[in-house]
């Protein structure tokens, strides 16, 4: 009856705005232009402009000819239009056809629910002017003002009895009287309602997919010690654009056991019918993680319903793999880092300190938007920030030390040069975690080039004669190189399938890394890489062609800092020749 109401209210507010632009009121527009009795009759197209709710009556071919049913919902018996329902107040009103519809048009005039809205669009001005100062017609739709009071209580988290709150209602109803607010047990039913609408409208999304759906998963546990996951699907619309989508928001009960995850998960994808869409699955390094992708691996491998036989269904988190790296080197770092820690204590401890601080590094000429902030143990770029921010206050520090006795935590010179050498190491994994926890562009053929960065900024630092933290990088090297070893061949096929790179580029690299194995894994890869094309191939119901492939010297800038120098060299260098009679793949 609510969702009636509002849309009755909707429908009157159109009405009523149209004859009060000509210059009348309603009830001087209530006479019909047509008095007779005959107010309907058999039409075989319908008519756009009638409402959804006569769409029954018209689908049988009922076309309303008197104004007066344009604020009634035909109601229908044995095929016959008896009686009409008043949009504003809900009341039943006879209308049989060959008694006109003067009932309905009585009606109207003493309708008080009708006369609530007229009175309230009469006191409100139908012609705003924006903040812009541009013109534009005011239109009331009670539906969209509920869909908005929901997105405002779920988007800020408000109690769902905000709508009985007492204030609330006055403050609303001062708004617009005509809008009938609802109660805390419809306003849930709201809500619920609009999740199934969405989760409905995900189904038809994902069914209508043409592109494989890949999952991201995370897991935490909140300060109140309650376990969430969190699922997101990514895929390529047809237009070729990246999308994602969350699909699961809930609650994780502890322990996270491999068991309770694989259930939650299957569900999930069960519930969206996506498990023959299901392409691959990206997770942090946890071991559970680890043991519950093997159990859905082979649940869909029992089922023929993954691709290329699961090799590339599990995918490592690249940014949490940094992560730990770069964790592993924070650890040794703490001595160096108290004084920093201190100062930033030292300053934010009182309102006086901080403004004595900010005199002081304006006299110094010193232009900062960003204040010093504190690390925090569990997030390596927060201690990255820490740094990159007090390096750029430390003459401001070296002149607090000379002005404030109480401040005895100024780094020393060797310190402040041994946390510039930090901030340029860690700047690497910092650029590199921005760039893959990227959400609006592919990031999987970029994982490669990122993890390589990282490893040749760790070994030209590990050969720097009088490098100030040899023992930071040794453990940094080994936890990189174990996740590198774990990950080689997912990194290994998206770069295959970048265009300004494909098998060559492996063939490059994989002897730096891969000592004398190389060979055999660079076979392992085009093997595979061959099987899931021939997958594709065959799922599409395409044939390989026989193509002719050729290519012209590439001119390109070279920059000495440029990581991929040694690549564009061999490309510039490398003769390129025509196949004939290979096929597609090999083409390419």
């Amino acid at each position: 009856m609510e969702g009636r109401h509002s849309q009755v209210v909707a429908d009157s507010q159109v009405r009523m705005e149209v004859d009060y632009e000509q210059g009348g009121q309603r009830d001087s527009v209530m006479e019909d232009e047509d008095e007779e009795d005959e107010d309907y009759e058999l039409e075989e197209d319908i008519d756009d402009q009638h409402t959804s709710e006569q769409t029954n009556a018209v689908a049988q071919g009922w076309k309303f000819r008197s104004k007066s049913w344009r604020e009634f919902v035909p109601i229908q018996v044995d095929g016959e239009v008896t009686q009409g329902e008043c949009k504003n107040c809900s009341a039943v009103i006879s209308a049989r056809r060959g008694h006109g519809t003067s009932g309905l048009r009585n009606h109207l005039q003493r309708c008080k629910a009708r006369a609530k809205v007229a009175e309230a669009l009469n006191q409100t001005n139908a012609s705003l002017m924006t903040p812009d100062g541009v013109s534009h017609v005011w239109k009331w739709d009670p539906d969209v003002a509920r869909k908005m009071l929901l997105r405002m209580v779920v988007l800020h988290e408000f109690p769902l009895s905000i709508v009985e709150y007492d204030g609330f209602r006055k403050f609303v109803s001062s708004l617009n009287p005509s809008f009938h607010m609802i109660t805390r047990k419809t306003f849930r039913n709201d809500i619920k309602k609009d999740f199934d609408e969405y989760k409905k409208s995900l189904k038809e999304l994902f069914g209508a997919a043409n592109s494989r759906i890949s999952l991201t998963m995370d897991l935490w546990t909140s300060n109140q010690t309650i376990g969430y996951m969190v699922i997101t699907a990514h895929f390529i619309n047809d237009c070729w654009k990246l999308e994602k989508r969350i699909i699961k928001f809930n609650t994780l009960e502890t322990p996270h056991t491999r068991l309770s995850m694989f259930n939650m998960v299957l569900k999930c994808i069960r519930e969206l019918n996506l498990e023959d869409k299901f392409f691959s699955i990206t997770l942090d390094n946890a071991s559970n993680n680890f043991r519950m992708v093997k159990m859905l691996r082979e649940n869909l491998f029992a089922r023929n319903m993954i691709m290329g036989k699961g090799k590339m269904f599990h995918q490592r988190c690249v940014a949490h793999i940094l992560n730990l790296v770069c964790q592993v080197g924070i650890d040794y770092l703490d001595p160096v880092l108290t004084n920093i820690r201190e100062s930033a204590k030292f300053i934010r401890v009182t309102a006086n300190r901080k403004e004595a601080f900010a005199d002081i590094f304006t006299q110094e000429g010193i232009s900062c938007e960003k204040s010093l902030c504190l690390d925090v143990p569990t997030r390596w770029n927060s201690t990255f920030t820490m740094i990159n921010i007090a390096l750029r206050y430390r003459r401001a520090f070296d002149a607090l030390e000379r002005q404030d006795p109480q401040y005895t935590y100024a780094p020393s010179a060797t310190e402040w040069d041994e946390e510039k050498a930090i901030c340029k190491l860690l700047r690497v994994f910092y650029e590199a975690t921005k760039v893959i926890s990227g959400s609006k562009y592919p990031t999987t053929n970029l994982y490669f080039h990122q993890m390589w960065q990282a490893k040749e900024a760790l070994d030209k630092e590990a050969s720097r004669e009088g490098s100030p933290f040899p023992e930071m990088i040794k453990p940094m090297q080994k936890k990189l190189d174990k996740y590198r070893k774990l990950s080689w061949f997912a990194l290994s096929i998206p770069v295959i399938l970048d265009p300004r790179f494909k098998f060559t580029y492996l063939e490059i690299r994989f002897p730096q890394v891969l000592g004398s194995s190389v060979v055999t894994k660079l076979a392992r890869v085009k093997e595979i890489f061959k099987e899931l094309f021939e997958e594709y191939a065959k799922l599409n119901h395409s044939e390989t062609t026989q193509t002719q492939q050729g290519g012209d010297d590439l001119d390109m800038e070279m920059e000495s800092n440029d990581p991929l120098l040694d690549w564009d060299r061999h490309i510039s260098s490398r003769i390129s020749s025509t196949h004939v009679g290979s096929s597609e793949l090999d083409a390419y």
